[in-house]
């Protein structure tokens, strides 16, 4: 199963230099400012952006007619998936994670609509994660790469949110962020469950 995460490494090592270059610049950009929900928005396109290039890769080569060959079981390939794309999420959150944190400690400890930047952090992780889970289900149910997709909607989030700022109600975000969150961990055992069931009747064909 390691191999199959170094196989990734080794296919997008330059994809993933220029992601983390390009999202620490962003960073170091938005968050003295006071918008570190921004980063945050550019944290879930950057971790949805790497997956989607690891599976247009496999799909592209017909990676599963070699990989369901070797000596793995299919969880074990499954796991070897899923473990990349939250390994992403995961360090994208953290960064994301320290960013909200100085930003409370060092900065005003506000964001948009005057909400803290960890409420900001916990809801768009929550959004991230939801993402992953119904883009990794759908890959290995459908055999469909939906992830260009959804990143595409991520990026006019902004956009809409110029739109809708008069609706939403700061006082009911951060129960929302959390409900988000949880539906999120929810959602990744739900897509793993329904993943694994899926991947099992995968053939090389």
């Amino acid at each position: 199963m390691n191999g199959l995460l170094l196989k990734d490494w080794i296919s997008l090592r330059t994809a993933i230099v220029l992601v983390v270059i390009v999202f620490l610049f962003c960073t170091a950009l938005f968050v003295p400012w006071g918008v570190s929900s921004v980063v945050f928005l550019i944290g879930i396109a950057m971790a949805l952006l790497l997956p989607v290039n690891a599976m247009t890769l496999d799909t592209a080569s017909r990676w599963e007619r070699y990989v369901l060959a070797l000596p793995l079981s299919r969880r074990e390939i499954l796991a070897a998936r899923y473990q990349f794309a939250y390994l992403c999420l995961g360090v994208v959150a953290l960064i994301c994670g320290i960013a909200a944190v100085v930003s409370v400690l060092f900065l005003d400890g506000y964001d948009l609509l005057g909400v803290s930047p960890l409420i900001w952090w916990t809801g768009c992780m929550g959004v991230a994660l939801l993402i992953l889970d119904l883009m990794l289900a759908v890959y290995f149910v459908y055999r469909m790469n939906i992830g260009i997709l959804l990143f595409v909607v991520v990026c006019f989030v902004p956009t809409l949110a110029v739109y809708v700022q008069d609706l939403m109600v700061p006082a009911l975000l951060s129960p929302l962020a959390l409900v988000l969150l949880l539906a999120g961990l929810l959602g990744l055992w739900i897509s793993w469950r329904v993943a694994l069931q899926a991947f099992e009747c995968w053939d090389a064909a």
